[in-house]
């Protein structure tokens, strides 16, 4: 198991606990820093294309990168379930400082609540690879 993979499993037994949350048939990743990713508030949820949700063992490489990058924290973050895709977050604490390889703090967090129950449905708009914003 790869270390994203391991990361990934430690995030959905920590939000799992004590909740009722809905099935999913694949797990994918959203790297928020890409530039054709970006939060829609009006939305509630996120614009990107399809090309910018990807697999855990497509995604491996650059999260190595980044764990080497000196990041002071990354956060994997449970966004929700869409079309039976359970989307996991990655959120950067900015650019790298001065942390040693190997040493960044990977952060939990889970979806969003509202009116104090977990809201696992996660808003997306895809839109064309290429799209301007």
């Amino acid at each position: 198991m790869s270390e994203l993979q391991h990361q990934i499993s430690l995030l959905i037994a920590r939000m799992q606990h004590g909740e009722e949350c809905p099935g999913w048939a694949r797990v994918r990743i959203l790297d928020t820093t890409r530039p054709d990713v970006r939060w829609k508030p009006e939305i509630r949820g996120w614009q990107l294309t399809r090309e910018s949700l990807v697999s855990s063992e497509d995604y491996e490489p650059h999260f190595q990168t980044l764990l080497q990058a000196g990041h002071s924290w990354i956060n994997l973050s449970l966004y929700g379930v869409h079309d039976g895709t359970l989307v996991v977050g990655v959120e950067l604490s900015g650019e790298p400082s001065r942390v040693p390889p190997g040493k960044t703090a990977i952060n939990f967090s889970g979806p969003a609540i509202r009116r104090e129950q977990t809201d696992w449905q996660l808003r997306l708009e895809l839109v064309p690879a290429g799209s301007k914003w």
